[in-house]
């Protein structure tokens, strides 16, 4: 890649108004309908990288107590991973989910990072280091709990095995 890129980690709060605005303008455009379908949870972090000064993609971080089976975990559950189209196929949201997994292990220091899919983006996701789950996945909703349909795929981010068994992500999908 030719583009200078950095990348920043910012609490939601500290992300730029106009920067923010844009990214909604992004979630609308490349999610469309889909993203309206559901409640989401209040994102607490957000890596964007930039190429020439300007961000191209991003992802959310969402920090949650969760349940499998009987067992808490602490997660990072990782959502609206965005790279603009002109900026795509240059590895910019790899650099986002490298950044944000390196965060997730030194800073967060969260167990595991989460996140859910469609089943066409699982290789690209495991290519990175997450794994498929082969559980149900629950999460709330205001009309009640709902099970998610798609793929879930956990990285490991400290030295606890997954537990076993059914998920309940404690509140709102991310």
């Amino acid at each position: 890649m030719n583009a200078p890129v950095s990348v920043q980690i910012l609490p939601c709060d500290q992300v730029p108004g106009d920067v923010t605005e844009g990214l909604a303008e992004w979630t609308q455009s490349i999610f469309g309908e889909e993203e309206t379908r559901l409640a989401w949870a209040e994102i607490d972090w957000r890596v964007l990288v930039f190429c020439r000064g300007e961000p191209a993609s991003t992802l959310a971080i969402t920090l949650r107590a969760a349940r499998v089976g009987s067992t808490a975990v602490r997660l990072a559950g990782i959502g609206n991973l965005m790279t603009l189209p002109s900026w795509r196929g240059r590895g910019l949201a790899s650099r986002a989910l490298q950044e944000a997994a390196r965060f997730m292990r030194e800073t967060l220091e969260v167990e595991f990072g989460f996140l859910l899919c469609s089943a066409v983006l699982v290789p690209y996701y495991r290519a990175l280091g997450w794994r498929p789950l082969d559980a149900p996945v629950w999460f709330d909703q205001p009309s009640g709990p709902q099970r998610w349909e798609e793929e879930a795929l956990v990285l490991a981010c400290s030295s606890r095995a997954w537990p076993e068994g059914t998920v309940d992500l404690c509140g709102l999908p991310w």
